[in-house]
């Protein structure tokens, strides 16, 4: 959803949408948005901030009100104390901060956990478990041991073979004892299809 500049109030959580990302940034009034980007933080006309991709108001709960983000927001123009960095200090976590105090985003949580998937996915697996088990009530060790012994031995196979696209479950069955994994894993992933949702 785009937004004409004269419907924002001072505070507002701009974020444009881009091709492959979110911008985002705090509106100053006035026709300004104070964002992070590679020169620091700077203000800049809301055309600039949004680059002809359009805009819209990011609603979240905010630690502060609307004058109190902008400030922050101004206060921090100029200041060394932000410097872009992708993954530890980008345009949504300074946005955020504005508004919360706290340095956070959710582009970056979800690319690390799209990352973790690929590269860990016996991690990601047990975090998986440990939600279903938290909201089912159920212990689940019996059921998951199985399925991240596979998962464990084909993330190492992975390594062994040289990279992410080389799980290779097969080989993980054989290492793991053949026809005992081979027996086991359908079951472990029958008994989780029937708890997960």
């Amino acid at each position: 959803m785009s937004m004409n500049s004269r419907a924002l109030k001072i505070g507002d959580h701009l974020v444009s949408d881009r091709l492959f990302y979110d911008h985002h940034g705090i509106y100053a009034g006035k026709g300004l948005v104070v964002q992070l980007d590679e020169r620091g933080v700077v203000a800049v006309p809301l055309h600039e901030f949004t680059q002809g991709w359009g805009f819209h108001v990011q609603n979240r709960p905010a630690r502060f009100d609307g004058f109190k983000v902008a400030l922050r927001a101004l206060n921090a123009v100029g200041s060394r104390e932000w410097r872009y960095n992708l993954q530890f200090s980008n345009c949504e976590h300074f946005a955020v901060w504005c508004e919360t105090g706290r340095k956070e985003s959710e582009q970056i949580k979800n690319a690390e956990r799209a990352i973790e998937r690929v590269i860990d996915p016996a991690g990601a697996a047990r975090r998986v478990l440990k939600k279903a088990e938290a909201a089912s009530g159920v212990k689940l060790p019996s059921v998951a041991t199985p399925v991240l012994q596979v998962l464990n031995v084909a993330g190492l196979t992975a390594q062994q073979n040289g990279g992410i696209g080389d799980l290779d479950l097969n080989k993980s069955l054989k290492m793991l004892g053949g026809a005992a994994a081979t027996v086991l894993l359908p079951l472990a992933v029958g008994k989780l299809s029937k708890i997960l949702p």
